[in-house]
């Protein structure tokens, strides 16, 4: 799940979405998740895919304690930011290790 929403494979991550079987928001030892790495690179739809899951956290925190909204703001990632602000479960003000918001 995390490869193909990093890579922004949106066929496979609906295919996976869809089995039962399969986390939708497994953590890779640094914490990353699909949702994370999804927000990071700028897929949309991946994005949406994964938000529209209640399985899945909306603001997964990495070992640095940053979110996908974080990361998306980092890289500048407008269209992105704009997206996951959109989403009421999205926390604008979460605090990573240093006490940095998405938005500082």
């Amino acid at each position: 799940m995390s490869w193909a929403a990093c890579k922004g494979h949106e066929t496979i991550v609906q295919l996976l979405l869809a089995n039962p079987k399969v986390d939708p928001d497994p953590k890779n030892k640094d914490g990353t998740t699909p949702l994370w790495w999804a927000a990071c690179r700028g897929h949309g739809t991946i994005v949406q895919l994964l938000l529209a899951n209640p399985k899945v956290d909306p603001n997964p925190k990495n070992k640095d304690g940053t979110t996908p909204l974080w990361w998306a703001a980092c890289n500048g990632h407008k269209a992105m930011v704009q997206l996951l602000l959109a989403n009421p479960k999205v926390d604008p003000d979460s605090k990573n290790k240093d006490g940095r918001t998405p938005l500082s």
